[in-house]
């Protein structure tokens, strides 16, 4: 795995589960998914090359801590990240329209329906701690 996507409750896109679920079908119907990235102008994962493997993550409460990341999905990265004008028409139902966000094609979109606590060999329980503890919802891991 390369990047962990911490997918999040926000109120203007849908349950961060039913997120994944959706983008999963997206891909199941073969039309082109995209990740809708952070509002910056290089958001996390904009670095991301095509074949890398994301992690589709949500807040878990089975921790030690008394959090964890869940593991919901996993998908390959189809192209690299680009600034569209719209927001591509196979995910505009799911995210709405957009002017000049960036979007990140993904392809081979695993959703796990019954999800489970990432492996702590792929990020270690301290560091998906410090992860949560943040605002950041992306992660690159570093390869061995």
């Amino acid at each position: 795995m390369d990047w962990i996507y911490r997918v999040s409750n926000n109120p203007e896109f849908p349950n961060p589960v039913e997120e994944i679920e959706a983008l999963a079908a997206i891909n199941q119907a073969g039309d082109a998914a995209f990740l809708l990235l952070e509002e910056r102008e290089s958001p996390p994962m904009s670095t991301a090359t095509p074949g890398e493997e994301i992690g589709l993550c949500t807040l878990g409460n089975d921790g030690p801590n008394g959090r964890v990341l869940m593991l919901n999905g996993t998908a390959e990265v189809m192209a690299v990240p680009a600034v569209q004008v719209v927001t591509p028409a196979s995910v505009v139902d799911l995210y709405g329209p957009h002017n000049d966000r960036m979007f990140c094609e993904l392809h081979n979109i695993n959703f796990i329906p019954q999800p489970m606590a990432l492996d702590p060999n792929i990020l270690p329980l301290a560091e998906q701690d410090n992860f949560l503890s943040g605002q950041a919802t992306v992660k690159r891991i570093q390869q061995p």
